[in-house]
C-alpha cells in the first residue's frame, strides 16, 4: 500500500484554470456602449498571469490586499483569477456607496493597491488620496493595466494554504458601517462547486451566463469562478447596464441563463411589457431571483410569457453568500439548503424549534462556507452556529422560508406581523412595481405597519384596492396606511433600504417627505 499524503489544498487555481483547458474556446463577452469585446477564455487566464506578474513587480505579496472598482467587465475577471490565484487578497469595492463608507472599508481591509475601470477612475483616485495605505491607482484599459497583461502569458502559481484569505466582502451596511468578511479558498472553492451543481442552477458547460449580480456584490454569487471553472460563456453587461441593455444582450448574445435581484427582474419585466415586440428572449431558459424570492405574479409572468424557470434562493455575505436554491417552480420558499450547509431554528430562550412548515425561529447556519467572523474583531456566531438575523421557517422536507429580518418584524399588541409577508402580498398585485412596509410608534399598540408602495408605469391602482386583496387577513394584520412614492431608497445590492426609508420617516406624520399624495 502506498504511504498516505497530506490531501491536495483546495485553492483557486486548482479550479477555476480547468475550463480553459477543456473548452479554451469559451467566450468572455463584454458590453462596451453599443459594441462589444470578445476574447476567449484561454487568453482570459494568460492576461490574467500577466497581471499578477505586474502586480507582483509592483510588489504585491501574498497576503496584500488588492482592491477593485470596477463594473462587470471582462478586465474585472482578470483581476478576479489573477489576484487570489497569486495569493493575494481580492477585496471587490461596492462603488454604489458613498464616498466615506468606501474609504472605511478600504481602511478596513488593508487595501494597498486600486484596480479601476475608467468610468470609476476618479473615484478610486480621490481614494488614494484619502487613505494613506493606498500606494497606486491602476486603471484598466489604460497603458500601463496593458503592459501589464501582455507582459507574460504564463505566470507560476504558487501553492497555498486552503484556509488563506482569498477575497474580502463587505456587507451592505444598511444599520451602521460595513463589516468585512473574509472567505478563504477552501470556502471558495466548496461554494464554487455547490453553486454548479444542477438542482442551484443548472449550470453546465453548454451555457452563455449573464453576468448580472455585480461582481462587487459577494464575488456575484460566485457565478464569474462557477462559469469559469465549467468553461461556458460569459456575457458582462458593463458600464452601468439598464433593463434594455440586458434584454439585447440576452437575444443578441443568446444567452441561457442569468441570477439577479427582485428589482432586477421586475425592471426587466416592465421593460419587455412596455416595448413586447423589441425582445424574443428566446435562447432564456431559467433565472435565479436571490435577496428574496420576488412577487408570484412576476414569476409566474416569465414562466407564461417568456417560459423561463424562475429559480429562488437564499443567502448572505457571511455565507460566502448562496445559502439555498429551490427544488420546484411554485411556493414563496427559498428553497432547501445547498450540501453542507445545515440550517435550524431557535425561539427566544434559545430552545430548538421544530421544522414543520409553520413555528417561526430565529435562523442559524452551519457549514463549511460559513464566516466565523469579520475583520477588525466581532462575531454572529455562537457554539459553532451563524445567527443570520433571520426569522424563518423550516419544512419537515428541509425547504426554508424566510418570514422576515428580525429588525424588520413588527410588534403589535403583543403579536408579530412580518413585513416581508405583507409586501409580497403588495407585491403580488397588477400594478405594484415594489413596497415596503415598516412599522411607525403608536400610543397603544406599540407599532403598527404602514406599507409605501411604488407603482409600475401606468398603473391606477389604489390604496382601497389593495387593502382590499388583505380581506381575508385579521384587521390588526393589515396596515394601517397605503401611501404611494416615485421610488424607494435601494442599498448597493439592489434590495430595498428599509434603513433608510425608516430614517427618512417624517416624526410627527409618519410618511416619507416624498409621499405625501395618497392614492
Amino acid at each position: 500500500m502506498p504511504q498516505s499524503t497530506r490531501h491536495a489544498p483546495l485553492i483557486l487555481s486548482e479550479l477555476v484554470f480547468r475550463g480553459a483547458v477543456i473548452r479554451p474556446e469559451a467566450e468572455i463577452v463584454t458590453r462596451v456602449g453599443t459594441q462589444r469585446h470578445r476574447q476567449t477564455l484561454a487568453r482570459t487566464i494568460e492576461r490574467a498571469a500577466g497581471l499578477a506578474h505586474g502586480l507582483a513587480e509592483r510588489g504585491v505579496q501574498p497576503g496584500d490586499r488588492v482592491a477593485t472598482l470596477m463594473w462587470n467587465d471582462h478586465c474585472h475577471l482578470e483581476a478576479y483569477l489573477a489576484v487570489p490565484a497569486m495569493g493575494a487578497v481580492l477585496h471587490a469595492l461596492n462603488l454604489r456607496l458613498g464616498a466615506d463608507d468606501l474609504a472605511w472599508v478600504v481602511e478596513d481591509a488593508g487595501d494597498s493597491i486600486i484596480l479601476a475601470d475608467r468610468d470609476n477612475e476618479d473615484m478610486a483616485r480621490a481614494l488614494a488620496d484619502r487613505c494613506d495605505g493606498v500606494r497606486e491607482v491602476v486603471i484598466a484599459g489604460q497603458d500601463s493595466w496593458e503592459a501589464m497583461v501582455e507582459s507574460t502569458t504564463s505566470y507560476p502559481w504558487p501553492s497555498l494554504e486552503e484556509e488563506a484569505p482569498l477575497g474580502i466582502c463587505h456587507t451592505s451596511g444598511t444599520t451602521g458601517r460595513p463589516r468585512g468578511v473574509v472567505y478563504t479558498h477552501r470556502s471558495t472553492c466548496l461554494h464554487t462547486l455547490l453553486v454548479s451543481m444542477t438542482d442551484f442552477m443548472g449550470l453546465s458547460i453548454r451555457d452563455r451566463v449573464l453576468g448580472v449580480v455585480p461582481m462587487f456584490h459577494a464575488l456575484g454569487w460566485g457565478l464569474p469562478y462557477a462559469t469559469c471553472m465549467l468553461g461556458a460563456d460569459l456575457v458582462l453587461p458593463g458600464v452601468r447596464p439598464g433593463a434594455e441593455d440586458l434584454l439585447d444582450l440576452v437575444d443578441h448574445e443568446r444567452a441561457t441563463c442569468a441570477a439577479g435581484v427582485p428589482t432586477i427582474w421586475n425592471m426587466i419585466m416592465e421593460a419587455v411589457q412596455a416595448q413586447p415586440d423589441r425582445w424574443t428572449c428566446e435562447s432564456l431558459q431559467r433565472i435565479v431571483c436571490g435577496g428574496g424570492s420576488g412577487a408570484a405574479e412576476m414569476r409566474r409572468w416569465y414562466r407564461d410569457q417568456l417560459d423561463v424557470d424562475v429559480r429562488r434562493s437564499w443567502g448572505m455575505t457571511e455565507l460566502n453568500p448562496v445559502g439555498t436554491g429551490s427544488v420546484s417552480e411554485e411556493g414563496d420558499d427559498a428553497g432547501v439548503p445547498l450540501p453542507t450547509l445545515n440550517l435550524a431554528l431557535k425561539d427566544d430562550d434559545g430552545k430548538p424549534v421544530p421544522h414543520d412548515g409553520r413555528t417561526i425561529g430565529r435562523l442559524m447556519a452551519h457549514g463549511p462556507t460559513v464566516a466565523t467572523g469579520y475583520l477588525g474583531g466581532g462575531s454572529q456566531v455562537e457554539e459553532g452556529w451563524l445567527l443570520t438575523g433571520d426569522l424563518a421557517t423550516i419544512s419537515p422536507r428541509g425547504e426554508l422560508t424566510i418570514r422576515d429580518r428580525e429588525k424588520d418584524v413588527i410588534k403589535s399588541g403583543g403579536e408579530w406581523i412580518s413585513s416581508l409577508e405583507l409586501e409580497l402580498r403588495i407585491n403580488d398585485q397588477p400594478g405594484v412595481a415594489m413596497s415596503a412596509v415598516v412599522a411607525r410608534p403608536h400610543p397603544r399598540w406599540e407599532e403598527r405597519p404602514i406599507a409605501l408602495v411604488v407603482k409600475t408605469p401606468g398603473a391606477s391602482i389604489t390604496a382601497e384596492q389593495i387593502l382590499g386583496s388583505m380581506s381575508d387577513l385579521e384587521k390588526w394584520q393589515r396596515p394601517d396606511d397605503i401611501l404611494f412614492a416615485e421610488a424607494l431608497p435601494l442599498t448597493g445590492t439592489g434590495k430595498i433600504d428599509k434603513h433608510a426609508v425608516r430614517s427618512q420617516l417624517d416624526e410627527e406624520n409618519y410618511v416619507l417627505p416624498d409621499l405625501r399624495d395618497h392614492a
